[in-house]
C-alpha cells in the first residue's frame, strides 16, 4: 500500500486490491509498450474500473470497464496503481 503524497490517499496496486470494488487508476509503472497495451485494451490513468473477480492463487484478475470485461494478468496488474474510488 502506497500513501500518495499530493491527494493525501491511500492507494495500491490493482493486484493487491480485492474483488467487487470500484477504483479509479492513479498510474501505471512501465515503459510505453506498457501503457500501448493498456490503451489499446481501452485503459488508461484516470479511468474508473470495477473488479469483478480476484482469484487468491493466480489466474487472471477480471475486471469491466465501460461495460467490457477484460482479464488482467498478475503481471499486469501489478503494475497498475489503482485508488478506491469514492462517489
Amino acid at each position: 500500500m502506497f500513501r500518495d503524497k499530493r491527494t493525501r490517499r491511500e492507494t495500491n496496486t490493482l493486484y493487491h486490491t480485492g474483488a467487487s470494488q470500484h477504483v479509479r487508476i492513479v498510474d501505471i509503472i512501465g515503459g510505453r509498450g506498457m501503457r500501448q497495451h493498456l490503451s489499446q485494451l481501452g485503459i488508461g490513468i484516470g479511468d474508473v474500473i470495477f473488479i469483478k473477480r480476484n482469484a487468491p492463487f493466480g489466474g487472471p484478475i477480471l475486471i469491466e470497464h465501460n461495460g467490457t470485461e477484460i482479464a488482467i494478468g498478475r503481471g499486469v496488474a501489478e503494475r497498475i496503481i489503482v485508488e478506491e474510488e469514492t462517489s
